[in-house]
């Protein structure tokens, strides 16, 4: 009997048939007629065959098939029942030859598409499937594509798991989405990768979606004000609507470039979100206009909770950004990395803004190093700042953070830095570790060296703050700034030190805490350590209208040249301080501007002026 082959349709695997038990089968209906185009009605033998070459070649794989029922011309089969179908095929173009017995095999043969890659997800559990990772990277790539969009809904009450093998999976400039209560795993951040070139995202995740063990990266090109995202996490089209719970457990993003290329952003996470859980988690930036480790300043994120974060950014032509970072939380163990660029306007390691909630945030036992190489900066856009830690306006405590700003030198450099803002709700700061060596660079702008700029009412405890103002240093060289009108800022157990190495001219001043409002300072130390040049050296300086009373602690400048004629407290007028049972080194520098009580002061030197301070 003759018979060809008037229409073949492959039909994609169904999402029940992506949870199918192995052998992995592939479902496959045609139509077959006579030469003269009449319908057949038969049972038929027919061999199938799969082939990498659209004619000639030898067969990877065949199967004969006996029996099978054609009526009105249509059959349906299952291709891989007979003979299994091999794994090590799938991910190559493939062309599909068809027998029917006593006849040729029918030219020409159809070539398959999508469905060969869909079928590479095996099941292995009854929600969950296996992402294979045989072919090349884009062909791994496909079949993660089009596992994800074919997947049936999923629910709370249904979870679904989508499993990678170890491999690359290239998605080319195509972007995943991973779906509400669908969680997405590798073999390991080392062991599976996902990249794309989309923009903006490579990998989008929508509320109860989870990652886990894997990388992904974005490498595409962006420009203006546009993104280059490995992950992101917010409603689908808005990335300013938060989504709630998600999870991502040991997982690293890639936003990667060449080197101070010019335009666009490159956060390495993206995240709009309440209540995300993030545990041993890597972000890193580096390329475009400013790089991001995770930008999570969403202005509706709330309860975000962080443990185990390493954020790294650098080479942004523009600016480097650790973390943006909203809402409230618990967020521990994060480890930022940022490398300043001498072309780059400026440089946070972490920045923590104001939310809609408004919610208390809690920062421990943290780290954040920013390396400036020694780079003095050439941008003329002022002002340009290097920042540790700054937090505008938010409800932030801190526990137990190192921050070292080392071999910075720009015009702005700032180790902590909080901004006015919340009044009703006092900062507390507690073993805060700080040291900043660093440079101001007047030649370019005006500004200073600030440890900690505090421009918020609290509580500073068990801290050590280390300010070494490296050549060049111009201008003021600080320990701690505060100045809020009438609000009260405590130190307690706190040390800190300030000097500089060599001053290039008079403007330089090295002031140990730099005093407004009404301060409280008990069991510290406040050292300045004065430079061979004798530059203006304080280590307390009280601003008009300062309340200051300091207890238990020491204060003290220190200068090679001339150790006892120093300013241990210098005054503006209406100032008014109690000093009680410390030990000074150094004299008020200007004794009639501040009206003073003192008791049971230990006298280094020539002490207090006997006249003034007793």
């Amino acid at each position: 009997m003759r018979s060809r082959l008037i229409l073949i349709v492959l039909l994609l695997l169904s999402p029940l048939a992506l949870w199918a038990a192995a052998p992995n089968t592939l479902a496959y209906q045609g139509n077959l007629a006579t030469a003269g185009g009449q319908p057949i009605t038969a049972n038929l033998n027919i061999s199938f065959r799969l082939y990498d070459v659209v004619s000639g070649g030898s067969a990877l794989w065949t199967e004969t098939q006996t029996g099978v029922a054609v009526d009105g011309g249509n059959f349906a089969v299952e291709l891989g029942l007979v003979t299994p179908l091999p794994a090590d095929i799938w991910g190559t173009q493939l062309f599909l030859g068809i027998q029917i017995a006593g006849d040729s095999e029918m030219a020409p043969r159809p070539r398959l598409n999508a469905a060969p890659y869909a079928l590479r997800a095996r099941g292995t559990m009854k929600r969950t499937i296996e992402i294979s990772a045989d072919g090349d990277a884009l062909a791994n790539g496909a079949a993660l594509a089009a596992a994800l969009a074919s997947l049936p809904a999923a629910s709370a009450a249904a979870p679904l798991a989508v499993q990678l093998d170890a491999g690359h999976y290239d998605l080319g400039a195509a972007t995943i989405t991973v779906p509400s209560h669908v969680t997405l795993s590798g073999r390991g951040m080392e062991a599976s990768s996902i990249t794309s070139t989309a923009l903006p995202n490579t990998l989008l995740m929508q509320s109860n979606a989870h990652l886990r063990a894997l990388t992904v990266s974005n490498t595409g090109v962006v420009s203006g004000s546009a993104a280059a995202i490995a992950i992101a996490a917010h409603a689908s089209g808005d990335p300013t609507m938060a989504v709630s719970e998600i999870t991502l457990t040991e997982v690293r993003g890639r936003s990667v470039a060449a080197p101070l290329v010019a335009g666009g952003q490159r956060p390495a996470l993206y995240l709009c979100t309440t209540g995300a859980r993030l545990s041993n988690v890597v972000g890193e930036s580096e390329g475009g206009a400013f790089t991001y480790g995770l930008r999570a300043d969403c202005a509706v994120g709330d309860f975000n909770f962080y443990n185990g974060l390493l954020l790294i950014a650098s080479n942004g032509a523009e600016g480097q950004r650790g973390a943006y970072l909203s809402g409230g939380g618990v967020w521990t163990d994060i480890a930022v990395r940022v490398r300043t660029r001498a072309e780059a306007s400026s440089a946070y390691g972490l920045r923590i803004f104001d939310s809609i909630a408004r919610s208390h945030a809690s920062l421990r036992d943290s780290t954040i190093e920013i390396d400036g190489a020694n780079e003095p900066s050439t941008n003329s856009v002022a002002p340009i700042g290097v920042h540790g830690l700054e937090v505008a306006s938010a409800d932030l405590s801190v526990r137990n953070l190192e921050v070292r700003l080392l071999d910075v030198i720009a015009p702005l450099v700032m180790g902590v830095r909080y901004r006015p803002g919340l009044a009703s709700k006092p900062t507390d700061i507690e073993g805060l570790s700080l040291w900043v060596r660093a440079a101001q660079q007047g030649t370019l702008a005006p500004g200073s060296v600030w440890g900690l700029r505090h421009e918020h009412p609290g509580r500073i405890s068990r801290s050590r703050i280390q300010v070494e103002c490296i050549v060049p240093s111009y201008n003021r060289c600080m320990g701690i700034e505060y100045s809020t009108s009438s609000n009260l800022l405590e130190l307690e157990d706190v040390q800190i030190d300030a000097r500089t190495l060599d001053p290039q001219d008079a403007s330089n001043q090295t002031l140990v805490a730099d005093l407004g409002g009404v301060v409280r300072i008990a069991r510290s130390s406040l050292r300045a350590q004065r430079s061979p040049d004798n530059e203006l050296a304080l280590a307390v300086n009280l601003k008009s209208g300062t309340t200051v009373r300091v207890e238990e602690s020491v204060l003290q400048v220190d200068s090679a040249t001339s150790p006892n004629n120093n300013c241990a407290v210098a005054s503006a007028a209406t100032s008014t301080g109690e000093f009680l049972g410390n030990t000074v080194q150094g004299n008020f520098c200007t004794p009639a501007a501040l009206i003073a009580t003192c008791a049971g002061n230990i006298r280094r030197g020539t002490g207090f002026l006997a006249s003034t301070c007793p």
